[in-house]
């Protein structure tokens, strides 16, 4: 991927997710391995200026939940907690 498709895909997402009502202030948590995707959307967020909180998608629920304790989370991307083990 070229830096000019790069920043096409950064600028659509981050297009997309202001059509949904999010933007600067906003915290968005990422659960995720390392992949493209995962680089995609944390680029596009801040390029909209959204916070981003990744954690390890490898956390049991409530691990997931404490690392959340102090964050404002207004969007989740990634697996779903409920169908990881506990």
């Amino acid at each position: 991927m070229s830096y000019a498709e790069l920043q096409t895909k950064i600028t659509k997402l981050g297009s997309a997710l202001t059509r949904q009502g999010f933007g600067k202030g906003d915290v968005m948590t990422i659960i995720s391995p390392n992949c493209p995707e995962f680089c995609l959307i944390c680029l596009a967020a801040a390029a909209i200026g959204m916070t981003v909180s990744a954690v390890n998608p490898q956390y049991t629920q409530g691990k997931y939940m404490s690392s959340c304790f102090f964050v404002e989370i207004c969007f989740r991307f990634g697996e779903d907690t409920d169908k990881r083990h506990k």
